[in-house]
């Protein structure tokens, strides 16, 4: 919780975060009660439903380093396992896009141009530079281009 208020700049860090962590440390040793730590701060709580049992919260880190070869000079090489069929299947199904998507929806029919169109036939400093120079009439952006 200190090193959140440390990085949050809401305690400078040094004697400031030293202090704030001590005071926090002898409160929880007087009282029996967890209130003054707020509930994001606990990487443990206990289940509402079993005493015996508790939820414990953390965050896991790993560093590939790369792919292990093959031990060639080993008589047995490792066949690996068949993926089960719902691995197999899910392994298959083509990659999806959202973004790709949500594109494609927005420029069917040409939704998305005629949108800008009319975005841009309604913004009076392009439709006074177009007339300006006498390249589009009065008409509107759909019948036009």
């Amino acid at each position: 919780m200190v090193e959140t208020l440390v990085r949050t700049k809401g305690l400078q860090a040094g004697p400031e975060a030293a202090s704030v962590l001590e005071r926090f440390f002898q409160q929880a040793q007087q009282t029996e009660s967890s209130d003054h730590i707020p509930p994001a701060f606990w990487s443990t709580k206990a289940l509402p439903e079993d005493d015996e049992q508790v939820l414990f919260q953390a965050t896991v880190i790993l560093q590939v380093k790369g792919i292990k070869e093959p031990d060639l000079g080993s008589d047995e090489l490792e066949v690996p396992e068949p993926l089960s069929p719902e691995l197999a299947a899910a392994l298959a199904e083509p990659t999806s896009s959202p973004e790709r998507s949500l594109w494609q929806t927005l420029t069917k029919d040409g939704f998305l141009e005629k949108v800008v169109r009319q975005e841009l036939w309604e913004s009076a400093e392009w439709r006074h530079l177009w007339l300006e120079k006498g390249r589009l009439s009065e008409k509107k952006p759909n019948d036009c281009m």
